[in-house]
């Protein structure tokens, strides 16, 4: 590539706007679909079945999907995907037009789409590589995820006045248009996602299949990096599930302090994203954790705190810190060989995955028999002695980045 910077590179901008308006219309249907399965039934049951299905497709067909996406062209993969998704909420639409709105119907398009997800990225993981210098990665990966921050916001605040203006259905064709759109965005790079060195004797068996999971268990850096982010993501995901309960038992507010926490976390990544761009060091297993002893501090001071702006200002800071774990996401695209690529990065997603179930138990658990202010406190610690483990750790401590990024 002969781009000077990577915002002189068409093709990462192509990939990028297309991420915008796709992110912008799965976030509206997300929020939509919930909303209704809600206020549909009355119960709390939808939501656990709908974040169930989610999960299935990655446990069932990621095995698949990994073996694919290092067979196929990855950048056509992304078009399926997409085209599919679009037809699939057409398919809905009409249905919804035609029969009434059905939970069922609900559930089924959540699976597609989770199955559609469980191909696209891995193989974006895998395909970004491809159009983007590996000294403009880590900036790549910031600027993605600082956008899907800002459309998160934005798409969130959207909902309810598309919904109560243009009618439920009317999300479905949103969703749709914004899959086709990013599909022909996609389409217009003319960078094929074809694996570099393909292992042609390689043939369709259980031994190819399971190469990702082979991979992460011999490679010393990989390994080490799902245990941490298996780990971290147990204290994530309590950090952004529980900010409800925290505004209501801890600081005492009603749902306007809810807004202001989610708030504060998607403002607190967008400046973490930015900050990013201004650091230096190339070793991304100590900045990994650096960030993770800050959040841990952090979430530690949430359970010591009743102070609503001080609460409030404790999450935007976690959230920053959290930001600060790019550049390790960027050396795992960078350091696993391309041909093995898309079963690596479906390998960590299915076991990344499972951190969700097991923290919503211990989080129901803690939380019932010690309260929300302990459970915080915990976890600050959890998460500090997560980070201890990071630095005793050798291939991790010293993973350096600017090996790649020469050139």
């Amino acid at each position: 590539m002969n781009n000077k910077t990577l915002w002189h590179n068409p093709h990462f901008w192509r990939y990028i706007i297309g991420q915008t308006v796709s992110v912008f219309g799965d976030v509206l249907f997300k929020i939509t679909v919930i909303w209704t399965a809600i206020d549909s039934t009355d119960s709390i049951l939808p939501i656990a079945i709908m974040l169930f299905i989610s999960y299935v497709p990655q446990l069932v067909v990621g095995l698949f999907g990994g073996y694919l996406i290092d067979r196929l062209d990855r950048r056509k993969v992304m078009i399926a995907s997409d085209l599919l998704s679009a037809l699939a909420l057409l398919v809905l639409y009409i249905m919804h037009r035609g029969l009434g709105l059905s939970i069922v119907m609900l559930y089924v398009i959540r699976f597609v789409l989770s199955t559609m997800d469980v191909f696209y990225s891995p193989a974006t993981m895998a395909y970004i590589p491809k159009i983007v210098e590996a000294r403009h990665l880590v900036k790549a990966n910031a600027v993605t995820r600082m956008v899907r921050q800002v459309v998160g916001i934005i798409s969130a605040a959207a909902a309810g006045f598309i919904v109560m203006t243009l009618g439920l259905e009317s999300i479905y064709l949103i969703n749709g248009a914004s899959f086709l759109f990013a599909g022909i965005m996609i389409a217009t790079i003319p960078i094929a996602g074809t694996v570099d060195k393909p292992k042609e004797n390689e043939g369709f068996r259980w031994k190819s299949l399971t190469a990702g999971f082979r991979y992460i268990r011999k490679d010393a850096f990989v390994l080490d990096f799902v245990i941490l982010i298996f780990l971290c993501n147990m204290v994530y995901e309590m950090m952004y599930n529980l900010p409800s309960v925290y505004a209501r038992d801890v600081l005492h507010m009603g749902v306007e302090g809810y807004g202001f926490i989610q708030t504060a976390l998607s403002l607190g990544g967008i400046v973490g994203t930015i900050i990013l761009g201004f650091i230096r060091s190339k070793r991304v297993g100590i900045l990994f954790a650096i960030s993770s002893i800050a959040g841990g501090v952090f979430i530690f001071l949430l359970g010591v705190t009743q102070a609503a702006t001080l609460g409030i200002a404790l999450y935007f800071l976690f959230s920053l810190t959290d930001a600060l774990t790019i550049p390790c996401f960027t050396y795992l695209q960078l350091h696993v060989e391309d041909s093995i690529k898309g079963r690596v990065f479906a390998a960590f997603d299915t076991i990344v995955l499972f951190a969700t179930p097991l923290a919503s138990i211990f989080i129901a658990l803690f939380v019932e028999r010690l309260g929300v202010s302990q459970t915080y406190r915990l976890s600050g610690i959890l998460l500090i002695m997560i980070a201890v483990f990071a630095f005793s750790r050798k291939a991790f401590r010293r993973a350096d980045i600017g090996r790649y990024e020469v050139g």
